[in-house]
């Protein structure tokens, strides 16, 4: 994005692609931006595009998650007559949906690799 180079972005955006690519989700947004393919665009507006397109349905699913998880929390902190309970669920609930996140965008992270993104 810094320096705007289309070939650069073009790798980028094949690369964002193949790595979705067993999403259904995403073939909408991949065979937009193939269709693309031979349209002369600036490597900035190109990786936006891929992002928006691409990656918009897996956005909007992780907002739903994360609204659920936002419900639950409220729900069990609102019934839940101890603040321990309170503090255990939500560090449950944190725990779960960052593992659910990382799944939904192709990630698997490892022990140390959920706490390095737990950490973040």
């Amino acid at each position: 994005l810094a320096r705007d180079d289309p070939k650069a972005a073009r790798a980028v955006v094949d690369e964002l692609s193949a790595f979705v690519a067993a999403k259904p989700e995403t073939a909408a947004g991949r065979r937009a931006l193939a269709d693309l393919r031979d349209e002369i665009i600036d490597g900035g507006d190109l990786v936006r595009l891929a992002e928006t397109e691409i990656l918009g349905p897996l956005d909007a699913r992780a907002k739903v998650m994360i609204l659920e998880a936002a419900k639950r929390v409220s729900l069990v902190t609102a019934v839940s007559p101890r603040a321990l309970v309170d503090v255990a669920y939500v560090v449950f609930e944190a725990g779960r949906l960052i593992r659910r996140l990382s799944e939904l965008y192709g990630g698997r992270p490892g022990t140390l690799g959920f706490f390095r993104l737990a950490r973040s």
